[in-house]
């Protein structure tokens, strides 16, 4: 776990400098992604795509990651609609 906070430390480090580093977006996308946060994963994916539209990979991570944000809201909601029966 460690390993990626590092990652992410890192990759924003670049980011600071070089905005529209490629290869810092995704590498921030993917420890985001291995750390659950999906949504920032997703933001970072984006970036990367309006620099470099032609990118697969990136592409193909951006669908995992919709699924994972999807699946999230999905157990969210199911939780707050247990704890709210639980209260009535």
């Amino acid at each position: 776990l460690g390993d990626w906070h590092q990652a992410d430390t890192a990759c924003g480090l670049v980011l600071k400098e070089e905005p529209e580093n490629v290869k810092a977006l995704f590498r921030r996308a993917r420890a985001l992604q291995e750390m659950g946060e999906y949504r920032e994963a997703e933001q970072s994916l984006r970036k990367l795509l309006e620099i470099d539209k032609e990118n697969k990979e990136a592409s193909r991570m951006l669908v995992k990651l919709r699924q994972s944000v999807k699946s999230e809201v999905e157990q969210q909601r199911s939780m707050f609609s247990r704890m709210a029966r639980g209260l009535g």
